[in-house]
């Protein structure tokens, strides 16, 4: 590619719409949705991510119309959507169970403030949602989450969603 075509309207519409897709897959999916995690290191990250795969989607097929961009970007935040709360669900599912056992064992009161979800949770909870993500990375569900992302992008073109 020349540098010259890399600045055209349709390059630089599909390098939005997959920096959208990457930032609101990393907002939403369960490990990179970390509240620790500063906001410029997450921007950072999508952004790197953004010139990585890029050179392996091709351009969007849309009207080069204002409706068209805005629609494709609003589905792409709707598919980022749609995914983190599916992944989200299993983690909810376990701090709920945990405070379910937490209130069958009487240590409800015992409660912590958990810095990755921004609230207080039982002892049980907090309990399992650490083992949840430890056995995340213990089956590398984050290189997973990536190659998720590269697959996203293979199976579902730009704007597609």
């Amino acid at each position: 590619m020349d540098s010259i075509s890399l600045f055209h309207e349709n390059y630089v519409i599909s390098f939005i719409l997959l920096f959208v897709r990457i930032s609101f897959l990393l907002a939403f999916l369960p490990l990179f949705n970390n509240m620790s995690i500063p906001v410029t290191i997450k921007a950072t990250f999508a952004l790197y991510l953004s010139l990585i795969f890029y050179f392996s989607v091709p351009p969007p097929e849309l009207p080069n119309s204002w409706l068209a961009i805005g629609t494709a970007i609003f589905s792409e935040i709707l598919m980022a959507m749609f995914v983190g709360l599916f992944l989200n669900l299993a983690i909810y599912t376990l701090m709920y169970a945990g405070e379910q056992i937490s209130l069958m064992m009487g240590f409800s009161m015992a409660t912590l403030f958990d810095y990755q979800s921004g609230i207080s949770m039982p002892i049980i909870s907090q309990f399992l949602s650490f083992m949840a993500v430890m056995m995340l990375f213990a089956f590398d569900g984050h290189h997973m989450m990536l190659m998720f992302i590269h697959e996203s992008l293979t199976a579902l073109p730009l704007g597609g969603f």
